[in-house]
């Protein structure tokens, strides 16, 4: 028993960025036709469905990496074991990459490169050049390392949140 659905009060239901888009009689069909597939029944084991949905692909790509055994080997963590990193979310995955498509606005070269640094992990201790202890005073003073700075696309002032957000009761200054 299906309900008749008003596509004009489902729109309202959508995202800003969505509404008013003006469609194709084709693209509203094939629309309405998706959002009807993707309903299901009370009472559907839907737990089960998404199993089997993540359980088929994961056991192709874990044939296609057993066939892959015999010729160049791949530098990727691959099958089972890469899907496992990626679900369980691991700290410290064997192959931390990811592709990210950029919109159309943002894919020059230079915005990837920008991209690219913003979303590498940066340690501390990676940027400190030199570091001094003065006990008598209990202060610690880095200086940091300014072309690493400038490579990474970080200044010393996001340094300094990032050090007094992590380091209770202390006082961060910056100086040139």
């Amino acid at each position: 028993m299906t309900e008749q659905i008003n596509w004009k009060d489902r729109a309202q239901e959508l995202p800003e960025k969505y509404q008013g888009l003006d469609l194709d009689d084709e693209t509203e069909e094939n629309l309405k036709e998706r959002y009807e597939q993707m309903q299901y029944e009370p009472g559907e084991a839907i737990g089960m469905i998404a199993a089997q949905s993540m359980a088929e692909p994961a056991t192709q790509m874990t044939m296609e990496t057993y066939h892959q055994a015999g010729g160049a080997q791949v530098s990727l963590t691959a099958g089972l074991p890469r899907l496992e990193e990626i679900v369980d979310a691991r700290r410290n995955p064997k192959t931390p990459a990811m592709n990210v498509y950029l919109k159309e606005d943002f894919n020059s070269k230079e915005d990837a490169k920008r991209l690219a640094r913003k979303l590498r992990e940066v340690k501390f201790q990676d940027l400190i050049r030199k570091d001094t202890i003065d006990i008598m005073q209990l202060e610690v003073e880095y200086e940091l390392n300014s072309d690493l700075l400038e490579d990474y696309d970080i200044t010393p002032e996001e340094v300094r949140e990032q050090v007094k957000d992590s380091v209770r009761r202390s006082k961060v200054t910056v100086e040139d």
